[in-house]
C-alpha cells in the first residue's frame, strides 16, 4: 500500500505531486500524511470504490487487510494452518507449516491481488495519461464489477475483515 501511495501521488500535476514526495523523502511527511494530501486533493475525483462508497474508504479497506501481512504476525502465521476433513466430515485434523494450503485462503490471496490491480488500474484510468491503461478501460471497469460481485467480500463497511486468515 506504501508502493501504490508513493506511485500514486507522483501522478498528479506538478505543482501537486513533486513537494510531498520530497517531504517523505526528507523525512518530513509519513504515508499517513501523503494519503491525506490525496484524500484531500486527488481522491475526491476518482468517484467511488466498488461499492459506491468513498475512494478514501475504499483505500482504508484495502489498506487494513494487508497491514497484517507486512510482518510475520500471528495473522500471517494463521496462512500455514488449514483444518481439513477426513471420513466424510466426521473427522477433522489441523495441518499446520509453510506447505499447509487452503482453497479459501489461497481465494483471499488472490483476490487481494486483484484488488490491488484493480486499484491501481483505476488510479491509472483517472490520470489518463497512458494509452495503454486507457486502451484497457474496459477490463479494468469488468474487474470491478467482478470484484465488487465477489462472495469473499461484503458489499460494505468492513470488507477487509473477509481477507485475513480464518484463523
Amino acid at each position: 500500500m506504501e508502493a501504490l501511495t508513493i506511485a500514486e501521488i507522483a501522478l498528479p500535476v506538478p505543482s501537486f505531486a513533486e513537494p510531498p514526495p520530497a517531504s517523505w523523502k526528507e523525512g518530513k511527511k509519513s504515508h499517513g500524511d501523503l494519503r491525506k494530501a490525496l484524500e484531500q486533493s486527488v481522491w475526491p475525483s476518482y468517484g467511488t470504490g466498488l461499492w459506491e462508497e468513498s475512494w478514501a474508504e475504499m483505500y482504508g479497506n484495502l489498506a487494513r487487510a494487508v497491514q497484517p501481512y507486512a510482518h510475520y504476525t500471528t495473522e500471517l502465521q494463521g496462512w500455514q494452518f488449514a483444518t481439513v476433513a477426513y471420513d466424510g466430515g466426521t473427522t477433522f485434523v489441523a495441518k499446520t507449516g509453510l506447505e499447509t494450503y487452503d482453497p479459501l485462503q489461497a481465494s483471499r490471496i488472490t483476490l487481494c491481488h486483484m484488488l490491488l490491480s484493480y486499484m491501481l488500474g483505476r488510479i491509472l484510468l483517472m490520470h489518463g495519461r497512458n494509452p495503454d491503461v486507457v486502451a484497457r478501460r474496459e477490463s479494468i471497469v469488468q474487474l470491478g464489477h467482478a470484484l465488487g460481485s465477489s462472495k469473499l467480500l461484503f458489499n460494505r463497511g468492513e470488507w477487509w475483515t473477509q481477507l485475513l486468515s480464518a484463523v
